[in-house]
């Protein structure tokens, strides 16, 4: 019996839930020793607003980030923020745990100058694909690149 070996994935990465609650309890407590605070009340409203006004825009950027990776025998491994699909090269700083993945990648095509990186990092949280999708992107890291 023989198996068919299957090597392509694509996966479309949602805004993750968990990403955001983590972030609004940090703001949150940004807030409360805002608060807390022996500063003036003038201060602390002016402060307040802008930590506010600064949360609103991280969550209404969280709610618009949906990226795409994908790899396949021929092409390797691809990333896309909505636009066209970049060959990459997964980095072996890479990180994967039970819960996110911490994905360090640089474009195949460019060359890295140093002080000019064109490495990049994209933080998968294991809610923003379905569990069957995370394992598998675990599983294709650990067989294609991390050794």
């Amino acid at each position: 019996m023989q198996r068919e070996n299957n090597l392509s994935l694509s996966l479309e990465i949602q805004p993750s839930l968990r990403l955001r609650r983590m972030l609004m309890g940090l703001y949150f407590l940004g807030l409360l020793a805002l608060f807390i605070s022996v500063l003036s009340i003038f201060i602390k409203i002016v402060v307040s607003v802008f930590v506010l006004g600064v949360a609103w825009i991280t969550i209404k950027r969280l709610n618009s980030s949906y990226y795409s990776i994908r790899y396949s025998d021929n092409l390797g491994w691809e990333f896309s923020a909505g636009g066209n699909y970049i060959s990459i090269d997964i980095l072996q700083s890479t990180v994967i745990t039970p819960y996110m993945l911490f994905l360090h990648f640089k474009e195949s095509s460019k060359r890295d100058y140093g002080l000019f990186s064109t490495k990049r990092a994209c933080l998968i949280f294991n809610d923003a694909i379905t569990d069957v999708d995370y394992r598998n992107l675990v599983v294709k890291l650990k067989i294609t690149v991390i050794k």
